[in-house]
C-alpha cells in the first residue's frame, strides 16, 4: 500500500511504517472537505489513497490528485490562508504532514526524517518547475 507515494520514496516498509505511526492520518470519504480557501493552515496533505479535487473560491476546478499526492504546501510552508477549497472525490487516506511532526521525528529518527524532507524537496521542486514552465508559456502566448 506504500508503493507509488513519492514523500516514501527510499524508505524500507519498516521505516515507512514508523514514520506513519508518528504522524496523523485521516480517514475520508467522497464529498469530504479536507481543507477551506481562506483558512490559516500549518499543514500539508499526502494523498495516501483515494483522490482530491482543488477548487477555487468560485467553485471552479483548478486541479485533481490521486494516491501520492502532496497538497496543501504554501499553508504548510508560510501558514498563511488556504488559496483553495481541497474536496474528496473518491474515498481517501490523507496523511496530515505538519513542520511539528517532522521536527519531532527529526530528533527521534533522523535518517528516515532525511529521507522524507529530501523527497519532500524534490515533490516541491518538480511542482514549482512545473508552475514554471506553465507560467511561461502563458506569458510566451501574450
Amino acid at each position: 500500500p506504500l508503493h507509488g507515494i513519492p514523500l516514501l520514496d527510499g524508505l524500507g516498509y519498516d521505516e515507512a511504517r514508523r514514520f506513519l505511526n508518528n504522524a496523523s492520518v485521516l480517514v475520508l470519504r467522497s464529498g469530504d472537505r479536507l481543507a477551506r480557501a481562506g483558512d490559516v493552515g500549518n499543514e500539508a496533505f499526502v494523498l495516501l489513497s483515494g483522490n482530491v479535487e482543488i477548487r477555487d473560491r468560485h467553485g471552479s476546478l483548478v486541479a485533481g490528485f490521486d494516491k501520492g499526492a502532496v497538497i496543501g504546501e504554501i499553508a504548510y510552508l508560510a501558514a498563511t490562508p488556504r488559496t483553495a477549497e481541497m474536496i474528496v472525490t473518491q474515498d481517501a487516506e490523507v496523511l496530515v504532514l505538519t513542520q511539528e511532526t517532522l521536527k519531532k521525528f527529526m530528533s527521534k529518527d533522523p535518517v528516515i526524517a532525511n529521507k522524507v524532507l529530501f523527497n519532500l524537496t524534490l515533490i516541491l521542486a518538480e511542482r514549482l518547475k512545473t508552475t514554471t514552465d506553465q507560467f511561461t508559456s502563458l506569458s510566451a502566448g501574450l
